[in-house]
């Protein structure tokens, strides 16, 4: 698995510099699902440079990626792609984005990749091998009563989500 979470980390570090290399300039923001729902030509520059990537280390392997679908082919090796995970925010300057990508093989997720750049946190995860930002260990909380446990929680496009989030 290693070999994969060195590509992952790899692609995230391409993406992300297209994200800092383009701060503040003309985005070509779309729309897709709803008004809030955006897309940027940083969204489609950074997903193609992962693709790029991965295809060159894995070229049998499928990337699903939220600009430009799936991949064709029907390895039992995808990878799933958001190249700027918080495009509403990029868009508008806010900084609370990152990008993330996992490995999925033979249905089951094996790695996972987040990168946070502007406040230079790399998050990682292997299946069976724990958690890490930044190379340290890191741990979900003990705690087990909801009302007493620290919640973060972003508000999705469609409404029915929303509510349910609120619910909570």
């Amino acid at each position: 698995m290693t070999q994969y979470l060195h590509t992952a980390i790899r692609a995230a570090k391409a993406a992300a510099l297209i994200h800092q290399t383009n701060l503040g300039s003309e985005l070509g923001i779309d729309t897709k699902s709803s008004e809030t729902d955006l897309v940027t030509r940083v969204d489609q520059e950074a997903e193609a440079a992962i693709r790029r990537i991965i295809s060159r280390s894995y070229p049998d392997h499928v990337v699903l990626g939220e600009e430009q679908g799936q991949s064709t082919g029907g390895a039992s090796h995808r990878w799933i792609v958001d190249p700027l995970d918080g495009t509403l925010n990029y868009a508008h300057g806010f900084p609370f984005y990152c990008v993330s990508i996992a490995l999925e093989i033979d249905g089951v997720v094996q790695v996972g990749v987040v990168l946070d750049s502007v406040r230079g946190e790399l998050f990682t995860a292997v299946r069976g091998g724990g958690s890490y930002c930044n190379g340290a260990p890191i741990n979900v909380t003990r705690e087990t009563v909801l009302r007493k446990a620290m919640l973060a929680t972003g508000f999705a496009y469609d409404e029915a989500a929303v509510l349910v989030n609120l619910e909570i």
